[in-house]
């Protein structure tokens, strides 16, 4: 069992729900896990060998069918552009382990007689150590080539997996946990006729076979809004100043020119006129009266005396 396999299983199993909801969006098809000197060897160079084992899974009743299809594709050169190797076009595949994923557990192994061994806690020194392998003998570490699959040739060996996951699951389980890293994997080969002559490559999945990346998520615009009507703003109220008390408005008296009369013009007396005619002349009033006065005075004594 890998160094890393039991907190990842314990994450898994807490996230169970949450993977069988996910597994609905992943492909419903098997994936082919490819042990490659790209992803890792342990020599300083690959020699070259390679094999390829197809994960395919099948329900069975309340159990799961794991059938495995073992390629060894030993051909001179890698699966991984950019990757040396010592070229080798012959190779003996021996054997593979991996791990499982959490909840499920080997319930039966079939084998043949190509990898006819089922061994747990499988340990192949420089890696890690693993849950499950299938090897032509009874382990990873000694033991000659003979029998093993040879470069071109491909078998077939299955497990019966005991486990509360559907099919789906269990596959996309196992297909995000060799693709994450999360599950590791190893195959040891012999008799490779280039570089140590032996090889033990990692496992991985080809950009082919690995999920797709996520794609970001689609932000839809946001729905128009309403254009915001703002209330009027409060008016002052309106002063209406009362009528102010003019004073009467008092005209000037009109200034009338004075009249100026004509002079009148006398006419100075002819000379005839000039004249005087005493005859005409009037006495004056003064002397009328007084003589007048004293002629009724007189009047008045003398019938006084008449009537004595």
């Amino acid at each position: 069992m890998n160094s890393f396999s039991s907190f990842t299983k314990t994450i898994a199993a807490t996230g169970l729900g949450l993977a069988s909801a996910v597994c609905a969006t992943l492909p419903a098809q098997a994936f082919t896990l490819t042990f490659d000197p790209g992803f890792g060897t342990s020599n300083n160079q690959g020699t070259g060998a390679t094999a390829q084992v197809k994960f395919n899974f099948e329900q069975k009743g309340s159990d799961v069918l794991l059938n495995l299809d073992i390629f060894n594709t030993t051909k001179g050169s890698s699966f991984l552009d950019g990757t040396n190797t010592a070229g080798a076009t012959a190779s003996t595949f021996m054997g593979f382990a991996f791990d499982l994923i959490s909840g499920v557990s080997v319930k039966s192994f079939t084998g043949n007689s190509f990898f006819g061994n089922y061994l747990t806690n499988v340990s192949l020194p420089p890696y890690e150590q693993y849950d499950v392998g299938v090897s032509k003998n009874n382990n990873f570490i000694g033991g000659g080539p003979n029998g093993g699959l040879t470069a071109g040739k491909n078998t077939t060996v299955s497990f019966v997996l005991s486990t509360a996951l559907s099919a789906l699951d269990v596959e996309s389980n196992f297909w995000k946990g060799f693709a994450d890293g999360s599950l590791g994997s190893t195959a040891r080969f012999q008799a490779v006729n280039a570089g140590a002559g032996s090889d033990k490559l990692l496992g991985g999945l080809l950009a082919k076979d690995l999920p797709p990346a996520p794609q970001p998520p689609v932000v839809q615009p946001p729905a128009p809004q309403p254009p915001v009507v703002q209330p009027p703003a409060p008016q002052p109220p309106v002063v209406v100043n009362p009528p102010v008390d003019e004073p009467p408005v008092v005209q000037p008296p009109v200034e009338e020119p004075p009249v100026v009369q004509p002079p009148v013009v006398v006419n100075p007396p002819s000379e005839e006129e000039f004249e005087y005619d005493r005859s005409k002349e009037v006495p004056e009033p003064s002397l009328l009266a007084g003589l007048g006065l004293a002629f009724g005075t007189m009047l008045k004594i003398s019938r006084r005396k008449q009537n004595a």
